[in-house]
């Protein structure tokens, strides 16, 4: 079993052991000053592998084979890596930033990662339980309709006639 992870990386490596022991792989993702913290990690953590920059077909290719996006990033702006999981379908787990919490709703798994056993906790309920992963996913799939590019640019354009 895998997890995709984006911003947050230290966090989820902080869970050590317990991560390790429940999956194969971690992949952590994107770029920036913690992708390049993770890849510094990747010596001593087992199992978490750095890809920084992958194509949009390799990230599929990530999603399609993960039990889950791990997004344990205190501060989001406004949750697309979360968003892009749940329309393919993969579960998220993630910090109750206010932006992620907006985006997501209740259809993702809750963790502060400031706390390693809540985000491993998370993580085990999430990889040992089929019946939560589809959940989450169809939940995911469901949220993620309510979003797009179309009503994105009709609620800005209502905004900027506001002001």
């Amino acid at each position: 079993m895998r997890f995709v992870g984006s911003r947050g990386r230290a966090a989820l490596i902080g869970t050590g052991a317990v991560l390790v022991a429940l999956i194969a792989t971690a992949f952590a993702v994107g770029g920036g000053s913690e992708t390049e913290s993770a890849g510094a990690a990747r010596s001593t953590a087992a199992g978490v592998l750095v890809e920084p920059h992958p194509s949009p077909e390799r990230l599929s290719e990530l999603h399609a084979g993960a039990a889950a996006l791990v997004h344990p990033a205190l501060h989001e702006g406004f949750g697309l890596t979360a968003l892009e999981a749940m329309v393919l379908g993969t579960p998220v787990i993630a910090a109750p930033s206010p932006g992620i919490a907006e985006v997501c709703g209740d259809a993702a798994r809750y963790a502060d990662p400031r706390d390693p056993a809540a985000l491993a906790g998370a993580l085990s309920a999430v990889a040992g339980s089929e019946t939560l992963r589809r959940d989450l996913s169809e939940r995911g799939r469901r949220r993620a309709a309510l979003f797009s590019w179309q009503s994105a640019a009709r609620e800005h354009a209502k905004a900027y006639s506001l002001a």
